[in-house]
């Protein structure tokens, strides 16, 4: 999912995701799942590492970051990956960024 192109400036980016593990009969155990807030260059800027979603249950995951230096046509882009190898459905994920003049 991906936030741009934005404008020269600092940003509060705030993301989100819905997970929902469907998969409980055959695989017993919790997954764990990582999002990352990304600028499009591929630079990595904030990061979760460890939600676990229960099996045949759902969980989210929330950032706020504040990103300094984004320069003009740069995108966020946040990405969300299993880290137990298995495949979970994303639910309802959303990704905004808000111009503020400072981070303090």
């Amino acid at each position: 999912m991906s936030s741009g192109p934005l404008l020269a400036g600092n940003y509060i980016a705030t993301a989100g995701s819905n997970f929902f593990d469907n998969l409980g009969a055959t695989y017993p155990d919790a997954t764990l799942v990582s999002c990352t807030i990304m600028r499009s260059d591929g630079a990595q800027i904030s990061h979760v590492a460890v939600q676990r979603i229960p099996p045949a249950s759902d969980g989210s995951i929330a950032l706020t970051w504040g990103i300094s230096g984004v320069n003009t046509g740069d995108a966020i882009v946040l990405v969300c990956a299993s880290q137990s190898g298995r495949q979970l459905q994303s639910n309802g994920s959303s990704l905004t960024a808000i111009r503020v003049a400072s981070l303090n």
